[in-house]
């Protein structure tokens, strides 16, 4: 399985909430919003490319 990091762009971290986008090397724009809650992340994620959409929910968890 291939593995790459993109940074998060323009973040913003208030209170709990965590907003940025990704610009990954196949040209889609990844809008994140997230809200941490202990070692949970949840959110939504927007993906857009080639003048289309998609939108999708995004949960993380800290695996020790």
């Amino acid at each position: 399985m291939r593995r790459s990091k993109f940074p998060i762009e323009n973040a913003k971290i208030e209170n709990n909430k965590i907003t940025g986008t990704v610009n990954p090397s196949d040209g889609a724009t990844y809008t994140v919003t997230l809200t941490v809650d202990g070692d949970r992340m949840t959110g939504e994620v927007t993906v857009s490319q080639g003048g289309q959409t998609m939108k999708g929910k995004i949960e993380l968890k800290r695996v020790s």
